[in-house]
């Protein structure tokens, strides 16, 4: 595994950004934890029915958002569940949209919009063409039913990938239909890329970005089914739900086996140091080679390769989750991730309380200490709508007197309980 932008390396990203925080049922999610703000009279419920959703084994999460700017922002909507339905509690009437994500094939993450679905990419998630959920003021239900559809996969051999300071190559898709370039996750083993995509028709090729002087430009090298580099002269293919397609440069795709729509991991065993932890898989056809691979938030851990983990000291404070590889003759290539198991770290004492301070038009945050030096990650709300992060000071110029700021902060060391401190301020 060379490279991954989902499964392990994914969750090893988000979780070395974010820690072990961002852990919800099964998945990793972007959203920090539910409101602390009054409880809000507004709300969208519905059901989800679908591939990827069981009843009372809740696979995935809901999360809504709003557009500012033309990007998505994640809102801090209260969600719960009973069975297969879903109520989440929204702070105020407005526009919003909705997905639900779940784990699917190749344990990528899908996130599936209320009118259209649409999949994460890189940790990031895409809201754009999803239908509005126009919640009006004091609106207690606001039905709105997801139904998730099974994907399919498109894998593309043999291709050679320059990745330098200033060139970035990358196999891409685009609808066949459009021509529009499809947002879809895909892991990069070797010379391989295996991408995730709803059902339909699709056109593969070879982009180039070129990063020169601060200016990127992109550039298409090759396409699939053609000499030419124009995208819609290329081959078209069909991808079916729960089936997989085989893709290779100057050859006739077919279609291949894929078992990993059946295959699911889980750890078995106490997430405690010292302690013996197990991978328990479903099923795979006669003649599977399997792989393992363990790891933890912390980072790949080496020489864990067989289907058991002996949990160490240096795991505490960690998510420990288990990747799974099968590979056999006319199937397509697939890996598997476990839900994690957390590893309880030492409690981060408090020293000195954290504080938000109003100075004119800027709200600055001085972060709480600890009983030993942390790393820390600032993220701001308005009125529990996430509006930025990173930075200790926020701009309130052109805010409204009454709004609300909250400056969320979360602190985290190696070995250690993770810890979150939310202050507020009103604008003055």
């Amino acid at each position: 595994m060379s490279e991954k932008y989902g499964g392990a390396m994914a969750a090893k990203r988000l979780m070395g950004v974010l820690g072990t925080a961002a852990l919800t049922v099964g998945m990793l999610t972007l959203a920090p934890a539910a409101a602390d703000a009054d409880d809000p009279t507004q709300s969208i419920s519905g059901t989800i029915k679908g591939v990827g959703f069981k009843a009372g084994k809740n696979r995935g999460s809901i999360s809504v958002y709003r557009m500012k700017d033309g990007n998505c922002l994640w809102v801090n909507a209260d969600v719960t569940w009973d069975g297969n339905k879903y109520t989440a509690k929204v702070p105020t009437a407005r526009n919003y949209r909705v997905l639900y994500s779940h784990w699917d094939s190749l344990s990528f993450t899908k996130a599936h919009r209320y009118g259209v679905a649409e999949a994460w990419y890189s940790g990031a998630v895409n809201c754009e063409g999803s239908k509005y959920v126009t919640v009006a003021a004091g609106q207690n239900v606001v039905k709105k039913h997801i139904a998730v559809k099974g994907n399919g996969k498109i894998q593309v051999k043999s291709q050679k990938l320059a990745h330098t300071k200033t060139v970035d190559d990358y196999v891409t898709f685009f609808d066949a239909k459009t021509n529009r370039e499809v947002t879809a996750p895909s892991a990069l083993d070797g010379t391989t890329t295996t991408a995730v995509v709803n059902p339909g028709l699709y056109r593969v090729a070879i982009v180039r970005t070129t990063t020169k002087n601060g200016h990127t430009s992109q550039k298409v090298l090759k396409v699939h089914g053609t000499t030419s580099k124009k995208v819609k002269k290329g081959a078209a293919v069909r991808v079916s739900p729960n089936e997989a397609t085989l893709v290779t440069f100057g050859v006739r795709a077919k279609k291949v086996k894929d078992f990993s729509y059946k295959t699911m991991v889980k750890i078995t065993g106490t997430p405690a140091a010292g302690s013996t932890l197990k991978a328990k898989r479903s099923a795979l056809p006669k003649g599977t080679t399997v792989k393992y691979q363990w790891w933890s938030s912390y980072g790949k851990l080496k020489g864990a390769t067989k289907s058991t983990y002996k949990v160490k000291t240096t795991d505490r404070g960690a998510a420990i989750f288990v990747n799974v590889t099968a590979s056999k003759p006319g199937y397509v290539k697939a890996d598997f991730d476990s839900a994690m198991k957390y590893v309880p770290g030492k409690h981060l004492r408090v020293a000195t309380a954290q504080t938000l301070a109003v100075s004119g038009t800027k709200m600055k945050v001085t972060k709480a200490t600890f009983q030993v030096p942390v790393s820390a990650t600032i993220t701001w709300y308005v009125n529990d709508v996430w509006d930025g992060g990173g930075t200790k000071t926020y701009d309130i110029s052109s805010l409204t007197a009454g709004d609300v700021v909250k400056a969320e902060v979360y602190y985290w060391k190696k070995g250690y309980e993770a810890v979150t401190k939310t202050t507020t301020a009103v604008v003055p």
